[in-house]
């Protein structure tokens, strides 16, 4: 892996079978790392989407369920 100078997050390209991008993301105060593979350029791939992505789904999930008693 790359250094990371002082940042959290990582973003490289991988050329091995497939062509593909690699997004790595830790943080001190999480147990296990983020690794996601994604067929979008680097630079259009940003973990901060995926991280989005599923607090919104996990947010639905929410909603739906029996904590907020919608139907």
């Amino acid at each position: 892996m790359l250094p990371f100078q002082n940042r959290y997050f990582w973003r490289g390209l991988k050329h091995h079978p497939i062509n593909c991008t690699l997004l790595a993301g830790w943080q001190p105060e999480y147990k296990d790392p983020w690794f996601i593979i994604t067929d979008l350029e680097p630079q259009s791939a940003d973990i901060l989407w995926y991280k989005l992505s599923l607090e919104i789904e996990c947010s639905f999930k929410n909603i739906k369920s029996d904590r907020w008693q919608w139907q």
